[in-house]
């Protein structure tokens, strides 16, 4: 009779557990759609005169988490098993509660974050014109959110795939502030040129530092496309906890640099981002939303436009 109370008890548990787990993942999944919007809610911010643009900063919790797709994403929130003046030796409650976990263990069909400003170096790997589209789309979410003074975006690609680049050399996020110095590399020279500019600012924010992790403003995400000899460079080898990140698009793991321990590779609906790769590993699936007909070009000119109402904004 005991045994049965038990039961009992434990089973109603779980029931209770259950309802607070369904209202959890529906709330987490309310706030997914809410802050990781579509490419099109971007465009109608770029496009409009929305109080959305540029409205995100660099000190928030949510910096650089960009939307990958549609999928599976992991619940946040830790099941325990309960503690209260019994224990679990039946398999079947045993087997109930092991369920339970499984059952809330993931939140399906939302909206897919990821952040590029925690995930330090990151290989997208697929077909050639997908990877260029789909670092398009995440640009140009990254673009709406956040003004020039919070993030710059560094280039560094080959003469051949220059065409594919053309809109960033018009952006003020690729040029200093002052805009006397671009962030956009197609050849050695300019490359060497930016890359001592960016050791530049390493050294003063190391010294700065002293091994305390801080937001440094601004923070650089530097993109790499087609051009090898950049790995063999110190600013690759020396980026630290000092407020920059790496996008590179690669197929070939052999080029990537030994610290490039998160991947997204895409497929279509099979696309799939790896997380600590070489560690606790991650794994996600979703189904990519690129978006093949935006004109970059032109939204790097709304963004200048834009850009002229954020200064007056900005100056007191």
């Amino acid at each position: 009779k005991k045994e049965k109370e038990i039961k009992q008890k434990y089973l109603k548990y779980l029931s209770e557990k259950r309802r607070e787990l369904e209202m959890e993942r529906e709330q987490q999944k309310v706030i997914l759609i809410e802050n990781l919007i579509s490419l099109e809610d971007c465009l109608t911010i770029l496009q409009n005169k929305s109080l959305q643009f540029w409205d995100k900063r660099i000190d928030q919790s949510d910096f650089l988490v960009v939307r990958l797709g549609v999928g599976r994403e992991l619940l946040d929130v830790k099941i325990n098993y309960p503690e209260e003046g019994f224990t679990i030796e039946e398999s079947e409650l045993k087997f109930e509660a092991d369920r339970l976990v499984t059952e809330f263990q993931y939140i399906d069909n939302v909206p897919l974050g990821y952040s590029l400003f925690t995930n330090k170096i990151t290989a997208l790997m697929g077909l050639q014109k997908q990877v260029v589209l789909f670092t398009h789309n995440l640009l140009l979410q990254l673009l709406t959110f956040y003004s020039y003074e919070d993030l710059k975006i560094v280039l560094f690609t080959s003469e051949e795939r220059t065409n594919y680049w053309e809109f960033l050399k018009y952006l003020p996020h690729t040029f200093t502030n002052e805009r006397d110095f671009r962030f956009f590399s197609n050849q050695s020279m300019s490359c060497k040129e930016i890359c001592d500019y960016l050791n530049l600012v390493i050294n003063v924010r190391v010294e700065q530092s002293n091994n305390k992790k801080e937001n440094f403003k601004p923070h650089y995400l530097i993109i790499i496309d087609g051009f090898d000899a950049i790995y063999q460079n110190d600013v690759i080898k020396n980026l630290t906890e000092i407020g920059f990140s790496l996008l590179i698009l690669e197929n070939v793991m052999s080029k990537l640099p030994s610290k490039c321990n998160n991947f997204i590779s895409l497929d279509g609906a099979n696309s799939k981002v790896l997380k600590n790769a070489y560690d606790e590993q991650t794994q996600l699936f979703f189904k990519e939303e690129i978006h093949e007909h935006i004109n970059m070009l032109q939204i790097a000119k709304n963004i200048i436009n834009r850009q002229k109402l954020y200064r007056s904004k900005s100056t007191p």
